[in-house]
This record gives C-alpha cells, sequence and structure tokens, in this order.
C-alpha cells in the first residue's frame, strides 16, 4: 500500500501548499505514487521523511522520483526542518510547523491564487509564501 497519496487512472491531482509526511508505505511508495495517465502537480508543497521497504523515493511519477518538493519547480534533497523532534512527536500536526532555520520560509513564488492562511488559521501575509502547509509566524520586537 501506498503510504500518503495513490492517484491511479486519469485526469489531474493538483497539490498546493500542502505537507505530505512521515508516511510508512510498505513495498510502495511512502508520500505519493501516480500511475497511468494521471498528471501530477505538486506546488509549494513539501514531501519528507516518508519511507518504504521497496520504493526508494519519496514520489514515484512514471518514474521519477522525487525527494523533497519546495516552490514551484525548485526540488531540494534535504530536511525542511520542522519542529517536531521525536517519531511519536511528529505525528501531531503541530510538530510540523517549520522551524526559523526551514528552507522552505519565504520559498515559494507568490501568486493571487495562493491560499490567504495556513492550516492553523494564520495569515500568508509576509509578502512571500512558505512551502508546505504553515506559514512560519515570524514576532516583531516592540
Amino acid at each position: 500500500d501506498v503510504g500518503g497519496i495513490h492517484a491511479d487512472g486519469s485526469g489531474r491531482l493538483s497539490l498546493s501548499n500542502c505537507t505530505i509526511a512521515d508516511n510508512f508505505g510498505g513495498t510502495e511508495p511512502g508520500g505519493a505514487k501516480v500511475e497511468n495517465t494521471v498528471v501530477f502537480v505538486a506546488r509549494n508543497t513539501l514531501f519528507w521523511n516518508n519511507r518504504s521497504t521497496g520504493a526508494d523515493c519519496q514520489v514515484c511519477d512514471g518514474g521519477s522520483c522525487l525527494e523533497c518538493v519546495l516552490g514551484g519547480d525548485s526540488f531540494i534533497a534535504h530536511d525542511p526542518r520542522f519542529v517536531g523532534l521525536s517519531d511519536a512527536a511528529r505525528r501531531e500536526a503541530a510538530h510540523f510547523k517549520l522551524l526559523p532555520t526551514s528552507d522552505a520560509i519565504d520559498r515559494a513564488p507568490t501568486k493571487t491564487t495562493d491560499p490567504l492562511i495556513d492550516f492553523f488559521g494564520d495569515a500568508r501575509s509576509d509578502g512571500q509564501t512558505d512551502c508546505g502547509f504553515h506559514e512560519y509566524q515570524r514576532t516583531v520586537s516592540p
């Protein structure tokens, strides 16, 4: 079984500002598997730490394997630096918030179609969108 997302058949699967992380896929990909004629678009979406025993990649799309998706067409293969520190703690949504040192902060190309708020209801209003479902909230000193 695929751990996170499985799209098979035809049509289009579009992800925008999503976080797909810490899934286990058995012998299939842990993050996402896209088959046949499905058009797969992952925009400003993070795939990280999705595991399996057989498919050594986060996302399998027609034989292409991706590790971490950041930005429009930008791919990097290193830790996006989530807050969660232990496997047990990372199962909660709050533990997938971004640390201040994350490369996902301000990395996404901002478009008028971007969501105005993140998963937690926080505004995406600093002028530059972060990748993933969480918009890092900077604190302003008085």
